[in-house]
């Protein structure tokens, strides 16, 4: 499994994030690439319908074989986490009634911390677990 930045030497996990910005695209997601010095290949910024998503798909990183990384934010910059690795527009469009932490849907979300997505009941304890003094500066 990838770890909290992508890096991994699955190439199923670079696979399924590979064919998720593919599958984005033909959807009718507009993309460019996330930076100036790299291959939309290799990192992509798509929106479409005030969604955002950032998707780091490079091979050889470091000692690492793969960077296999998907973030999507909703319209209210809060982020939209997946039930699947398959790209789903109607999934995505759910989760801003999804917890991400709980995977309770259709239910009103919260912000915690940066851009968590959560329910009313997840956010106590999301909130003590990620916004300490401080966490804001």
């Amino acid at each position: 499994m990838a770890n909290e930045f992508g890096l991994t030497n699955e190439e199923q996990e670079f696979n399924e994030v590979t064919a998720f910005r593919e599958a984005a695209i033909a959807d009718g997601w507009d993309a460019k690439p996330g930076s100036a010095a790299e291959l939309i290949e290799d990192y992509a910024h798509l929106t479409k319908e005030d969604f955002a998503m950032h998707v780091v798909s490079r091979r050889n990183v470091g000692k690492w074989k793969f960077q296999a990384e998907l973030n999507i934010w909703g319209p209210d910059g809060l982020a939209v986490g997946l039930l699947s690795p398959i790209y789903n527009w109607e999934e995505i469009k759910g989760g801003l009634r999804r917890c991400n932490e709980c995977g309770k849907q259709d239910v009103e979300t919260q912000r915690y911390s940066f851009a968590g997505r959560c329910c009313e009941e997840c956010r106590p304890k999301l909130a003590a677990q990620y916004e300490k003094p401080g966490w804001t500066n």
